[in-house]
Order: structure tokens, then C-alpha cells, then sequence
């Protein structure tokens, strides 16, 4: 049985050493999980045991050649859970009052389709993702939401931006002061889920050692039960903003939820993001995280050489699901057709900033280089 608690960190890290978080076996523990495994011939499809007997092939081709089932996760009945869960909480919070429901003003896009809410109606939309000063009404409700409050300052924010546009390769449009003043603050929708993976997972695995110029093989197969709890992890509901860019920023603290209808004056001056991810994608990709990262951790438990995931019985259930909206300081700059994005988590300060550097900048910074040790070695060879 493996069973540990882990949290976003965990789940979108790539540190091969996160599976000391599942603690160390005990000796008894070790001599356990080696009489369960099973040291029996595994069964070779006839197709393919032509080419294992062959003694110049070994067990790496074999397991290449398995099946891939990794795709073959049995769901259950957790497939809709999300969607229960969420409607469970709605009903719930419509039970304990039905009389605050808060009026918002809602507007899209025209050009990028993003839509907005606000608590009031203001003249001069613009766009807070592509610019744009062109909208046509829109719905939308906060009724059922959470929030985290600003922590951040936009001073905050602008000096965060300066501290990583200070090298005088960047193209002279990120240091441009009229780009620079369209920096948005803004809230963007978002699932806080506490959730639990479980069931089985089989793996055959394989060591290979040569003892007197004999290559001996010994095979297993082992049943492996996982029963992993993950907490508050976030899930981008907003397309526009690239999921990479999500979890990078994304270290929120999640004890600062607040219910929104309680505490509408943290909203009162600011835009959000109206949600355009289904609660049904939000669902595959909770999955597509829980299991494969489920998958990873059991992976780096086996001491065996070669491994390979045979079958994968896994769902999902969840605990707790909350919408969210996140504070967040965006800016997005195109450059030579391409778009840039400075995203700073307004509650924790991380940023993350995707940038490029002018090519004529770098060739000349490369030019200065050589004309210098150029120089040097010259002198150098004079005077010596």
C-alpha cells in the first residue's frame, strides 16, 4: 500500500527525489513487497517471442515492444464527480441563502472572445489580454465564487518588471514606457481542488546480469496499491493563458480564500476573468496531472532496472472543489508577430516572463566581445 499527501508543488515539479515525500521502507516492509512479486515467466505475446529468445536482443526491446496501456485508466464513476461536486457545493450555498445574489457587468472581446465582469459599468472598455477597445455585452455570475486579495502593489509589480528588462539585449520595446503602461491587474477563474488518487497499478520489470558470460534475466510482476491525497491544487479555467505560464506563477496561499459575496470590495475596482474552460476539460485535465504524476511516483519506487507499466487502474475522486479567482499583473508584448507575456501572481510576487533578445543587439555584443580579446591577445603578444 502507498499512501503520502502532496501538493501542487509536488504534482508540477519535475525533482526525481519527490518520492522520498513517500518515506522510507522498512526491512520488513522490503521482504513483503518481494513476496508479492511475482518471479514467474511473464506470458510473451507469440508474436514477439521469436524475437525475445534471440540472444543478442534483451529485455529493453521487449519492453518497448509491450503494449502501451498507459491510456487505459478506468474512471469509474469519478468521470462526472467533478461536476457533482461542484453542483453540490452551488446547491448548498443556495440553501443557506438565496437572497445575495450580486448583479455583475459582463462584456467580450470581440477580437480574442475573452469575457469580463465587473461589480459596475465603466465607459472605455479595453481589453485587458489583446488591447482591443471594441466589446459587446456578455453574461456571467460571481455568485459561487472564492477569492484571494491582492497582496501586491502595481509598484510591486513595475519593479519586478524593470529588474528583469535590464539587459541591453532585449529589444527596445519591452523597456518602451507607452507599452509598459498597459501592465493589467486583474482576477483570472480558476479550480482549487483537494482530491485523492487510488486503486491499482501493475508493472513488469526486469534485471539483467552476466555471470560467467551468461546474460541471466529475472522478471517480475508486481501489483502495487496507491491511495495518493493531493491538496489544493489550481486549475486554469481561462484558454488564454497557457497553462506552463499557470503553474509557474502559481504558488498562491490557498488559506487566504475568501467567499466572494462576503467580500465584495475586494473586487470593487477590478475586472475578472469570466471562465471559458467547461468543467468537463478541467476534468481531463485533472486527470491527465493526477494520474501521470501518480504513475511517476510508484515508477521511482521500483528498484528494478527496466520497468514498464502494464496496466493502470487508477481514478480520481475528489474531496473538495472551489472556484477561484486569482490576482494576477499581466502584460503582453508583440514583437516581430509574436506575443510576449509578463505574468506577476499578485498575492506571492512570482513572476514569470517569457522574452527574446534583439538579433542585432546579440551580433553586436558578440562583435565587442572578439574586438576585446582580440585586443588583449594582440597586446599581450607585443609586450611579452
Amino acid at each position: 500500500m502507498m499512501s503520502d499527501n502532496f501538493t501542487l508543488e509536488d504534482i508540477y515539479s519535475d525533482n526525481t527525489e519527490v518520492h522520498e515525500k513517500l518515506g522510507t521502507d522498512s526491512v520488513e516492509e522490503k521482504e513483503e513487497k518481494k513476496d508479492n512479486e511475482d518471479t514467474s515467466e511473464i506470458s510473451i505475446p507469440s508474436e514477439l517471442e521469436s524475437k525475445y529468445d534471440d540472444e543478442e536482443n534483451n529485455f529493453d526491446d521487449y519492453i518497448d515492444l509491450v503494449p502501451d496501456i498507459n491510456s487505459k485508466v478506468l474512471l469509474d464513476k469519478s468521470e462526472k464527480k467533478l461536476e457533482e461536486k461542484l453542483e453540490e457545493n452551488k446547491n448548498e450555498d443556495e440553501k443557506e441563502d438565496n437572497s445575495n445574489s450580486v448583479k455583475v457587468y459582463a462584456c467580450k472581446c470581440r477580437e480574442c472572445f475573452t469575457s469580463y465582469g465587473s461589480l459596475e459599468f465603466k465607459d472605455g472598455f479595453k481589453c485587458n489580454y489583446c488591447g482591443s477597445i471594441y466589446c459587446e455585452q456578455d453574461s456571467g455570475n460571481i455568485n459561487d465564487f472564492y477569492i484571494i486579495p491582492f497582496s501586491k502593489t502595481i509598484n510591486d509589480c513595475m519593479e519586478d518588471y524593470k529588474s528583469k528588462i535590464k539587459s541591453p539585449l532585449l529589444p527596445r520595446i519591452f523597456r518602451n514606457k507607452n507599452i509598459i503602461k498597459n501592465m493589467s491587474r486583474l482576477f483570472i477563474p480558476a479550480l482549487v481542488l483537494d482530491l485523492n488518487s487510488n486503486g491499482n497499478i501493475v508493472f513488469i520489470s526486469a534485471d539483467r546480469n552476466k555471470v560467467n558470460k551468461v546474460v541471466e534475466t529475472k522478471k517480475y510482476k508486481t501489483l502495487y496499491e496507491v491511495n495518493f491525497d493531493f491538496k489544493d491544487v489550481p486549475i486554469n479555467m481561462w484558454s488564454k493563458l497557457d497553462d506552463s505560464i499557470f503553474n509557474n506563477i502559481c504558488n498562491y496561499d490557498f488559506n487566504k480564500n475568501k467567499v466572494l459575496e462576503e467580500n465584495l470590495d475586494l473586487i470593487k475596482d477590478d475586472r475578472y476573468v469570466i471562465p471559458d474552460i467547461t468543467d468537463s476539460s478541467a476534468n481531463d485535465k485533472v486527470h491527465s496531472k493526477v494520474l501521470k504524476f501518480s504513475n511517476k511516483i510508484v515508477k521511482e519506487t521500483i528498484e528494478h532496472k527496466l520497468k514498464k507499466l502494464e496496466n493502470n487502474e487508477l481514478k480520481v475522486d475528489y474531496t473538495e472543489a472551489k472556484k477561484v479567482l486569482l490576482p494576477i499583473y499581466m502584460l503582453k508584448i508583440n514583437y516581430k508577430n509574436k506575443d510576449y507575456v509578463y505574468v506577476m501572481n499578485g498575492d506571492t510576487g512570482k513572476s514569470y516572463f517569457k522574452k527574446t533578445y534583439s538579433i542585432i543587439a546579440l551580433i553586436v555584443f558578440s562583435l565587442l566581445i572578439f574586438t576585446i580579446i582580440f585586443l588583449i591577445s594582440y597586446l599581450l603578444a607585443y609586450f611579452l
